[in-house]
């Protein structure tokens, strides 16, 4: 930002006669009408922040390059504007390559995603429902958050966990294989004991708002514990060292080979 410009001249440097928003809608998506004749110094980083999408934004460019955008906004904040953004952006008609550490930011605002590693190359690219549901390794997998990670050799098209026999493809038979179950595709529920099938004893239960963070252990093969995640419905709250039955769902669970 030019320090010797106000938040509203910043903003006024990057109009053009091509303008087809006035200042207005730009000043109603930062949700700074009271600092518009502030200087930068008098903003916090996260202001500044702002400040900059906003004149970025305005200049309507053919193509806009966002380097972490939101990243210096509290939570509540950066859902708000992240939204306004994405809505001024879509009006606008404007090409956007946004660069984020944020894989819901990600999916939240693209059409198309590039995975990439720190070494900078493509991993996997496409829409975020290709990526979060068909993902091609496990790097995908864990990108887009927590999962549970089971290693195991394939027999009759399945391998043996510790939360149940998961089935494979054929051309796995004899393999080492990584599997990556998430937490939402643990389900749990409240038996008593004994409970038939597969089972696990409750460690904590957190309510975490949308869902339930719930922690269990389970024995493997050789009686030995092993801690899992799930997540649950907000209303699933069972007592510490309670007993759980468990059950799968294979759309959330996706196998690798080592």
């Amino acid at each position: 930002l030019f320090p010797h410009l106000t938040v509203k001249e910043n903003i006024n440097f990057a109009i053009n006669n091509k303008m087809l928003h006035n200042i207005n809608d730009i000043i109603e998506i930062i949700k700074l009408p009271n600092s518009l004749k502030k200087y930068p110094h008098e903003l916090s980083g996260g202001e500044q922040q702002r400040v900059a999408l906003a004149r970025s934004i305005i200049s309507q460019p053919d193509f806009l390059l966002l380097d972490e955008p939101f990243s210096s906004l509290d939570l509540n904040l950066k859902e708000e504007i992240r939204d306004d953004t994405l809505h001024f952006l879509q009006k606008s008609n404007v090409t956007v390559l946004i660069v984020t550490h944020d894989p819901f930011e990600a999916m939240f605002i693209s059409n198309k995603i590039y995975i990439m590693k720190k070494s900078g190359e493509i991993v996997q690219s496409g829409s975020p429902e290709e990526l979060y549901n068909n993902p091609k390794d496990s790097y995908v997998a864990r990108f887009f958050g927590e999962t549970n990670i089971f290693n195991g050799i394939v027999k009759n098209s399945q391998v043996e966990t510790p939360i149940g026999n998961i089935k494979t493809p054929d051309n796995m038979e004899n393999k080492k294989v990584e599997i990556h179950v998430r937490p939402q595709a643990i389900k749990l529920e409240q038996e008593q004991t004994p409970v038939n099938g597969f089972k696990g004893t409750v460690m904590a239960s957190r309510l975490m708002g949308s869902y339930s963070f719930v922690h269990i252990s389970v024995l493997d093969k050789n009686n030995e514990i092993v801690h899992v995640h799930s997540h649950m419905p907000p209303s699933f709250s069972p007592d510490q060292s309670s007993a759980v039955g468990i059950e799968v769902d294979k759309k959330q669970t996706f196998i690798f080979m080592k």
